[in-house]
């Protein structure tokens, strides 16, 4: 969801390959680096609320639990294939509309000033009002939430 920030990255790298001096490679190249470190971190943070992330991330890993062996219940706890395969149906059909509800969020989110910690924050606190609104948001978080204990079933 950060695609226009990375693509700002890209550039001044770019940039720097092609024009770089000898007095670029202290303060000026650092900076960058910490950029780049900065919204490494940021979009860490931004990945529970990326639903079409979520779906990408967990299909493989649901689809092998779909192919192995049910794991023996622990106390009732199994999580069935039905579960698995209904919360992949969800997470696959309602994850674009899940980045739809959040629009507006996903462009706060891609003009924050990482330094500005307060203006980060508010951009989380944005983004999970709007997820606490969306429907398709609340639904594939559960779903996500099933197949992750399903998978964790697997490699318990």
């Amino acid at each position: 969801m950060l695609a226009d920030r990375w693509n700002s990255v890209a550039a001044g790298v770019q940039y720097y390959v092609t024009s770089a001096t000898a007095k670029d490679c202290g303060d000026t190249l650092s900076n960058q680096r910490l950029s780049i470190n900065a919204l490494i971190d940021f979009g860490n943070g931004l990945q529970a609320f990326d639903m079409e992330y979520q779906r990408d991330q967990l299909a493989g890993p649901a689809h092998a639990y779909l192919d192995s062996p049910l794991p023996s219940p622990h106390e009732g706890r199994a999580v069935t294939r039905k579960a698995v395969e209904r919360a992949l149906a969800i997470l696959t059909a309602d994850a674009a509309g899940a980045t739809a509800d959040m629009a507006p969020g996903w462009a706060e989110a891609n003009s924050v000033d990482l330094a500005d910690v307060a203006a980060v924050n508010k951009a989380l606190s944005d983004l999970t009002l709007l997820g606490d609104h969306s429907a398709a948001y609340q639904q594939c978080r559960a779903a996500v939430a099933t197949i992750r204990k399903a998978i964790s079933q697997l490699i318990g």
